[in-house]
C-alpha cells in the first residue's frame, strides 16, 4: 500500500474536492482519503449546504451520497457539472440500483457500494479524472440530451416495475427543469 506521502505526490493534490455525505462514518474514510491524496476536501451533509457551496465555488471533485434528504447525488452532479463541466464525480450508495448506475454513467460519474475501501475511492477518482470530454469540454450527456431521455422514459408505456423507475426520472426531470428557469 503507497505511504501518505506518496499519495500528495499525485497528480492529484491542490484540487478541490466537496463531500457530500448524511453518515458521519463513511464521511470519514472519504475525507482521510481524499486528503491523503492531496486534495483540499470540504465536507458537507447536506444536500442544501452543498447546492450552494456547488454554485458559490464548484470544486474539481464531488464525492456524493445518493441519498439526501429530498434529492440525491445525481442532482448534485448535474448542478455541478453545469457550472463546472469537468467535475469528476463520484456517486456512493448502499444499495444497488442498476437505473441510478444508468444516470450516473450518463453523465460521466462514477457509481461505487458503500462500503468503500481506500484503494476502490482512489482508483474511481483517478478514473474520472481521465475521463476524454466531450468536443464541447463537457463530460457526459448535456442537460438537454437528459431531459430528453427523461421525457421519453415518462412517456412510454410503463410496466408494473417501471412506475418507480419512472417516477424517479420524473423527479429528476423537474429538478433539472426547475433548475433552468432558476438560471434564467
Amino acid at each position: 500500500m503507497e505511504k501518505p506521502s506518496d499519495l500528495n505526490a499525485s497528480p492529484l493534490a491542490g484540487m478541490s474536492a466537496l463531500v457530500v455525505d448524511p453518515d458521519g462514518a463513511g464521511r470519514a474514510l472519504l475525507v482521510a482519503t481524499l486528503a491523503a491524496a492531496g486534495l483540499e476536501t470540504t465536507l458537507t451533509g447536506d444536500f442544501a449546504t452543498a447546492r450552494s457551496r456547488l454554485i458559490a465555488d464548484p470544486p474539481a471533485v464531488l464525492v456524493a451520497d445518493l441519498r439526501l434528504e429530498r434529492y440525491n447525488g445525481l442532482h448534485l452532479a448535474l448542478l455541478g457539472r453545469t457550472a463546472r463541466p469537468r467535475m469528476s464525480v463520484i456517486i456512493t450508495s448502499t444499495y444497488f440500483d442498476p437505473l441510478v448506475q444508468r444516470q450516473a454513467n450518463a453523465i460521466g460519474a462514477e457509481f461505487m457500494l458503500k462500503p468503500l475501501t481506500a484503494g476502490q475511492l482512489l482508483a474511481a477518482l483517478y478514473r474520472s479524472v481521465l475521463i476524454e470530454p466531450n468536443a464541447d469540454g463537457t463530460i457526459g450527456l448535456s442537460l438537454s440530451e437528459l431531459q430528453s431521455d427523461h421525457y421519453h422514459t415518462i412517456s412510454s408505456r410503463p410496466d408494473r416495475r417501471g412506475r418507480d423507475v419512472r417516477l424517479r426520472r420524473r423527479n429528476i426531470a423537474t429538478f433539472l427543469w426547475l433548475e433552468s428557469l432558476k438560471r434564467g
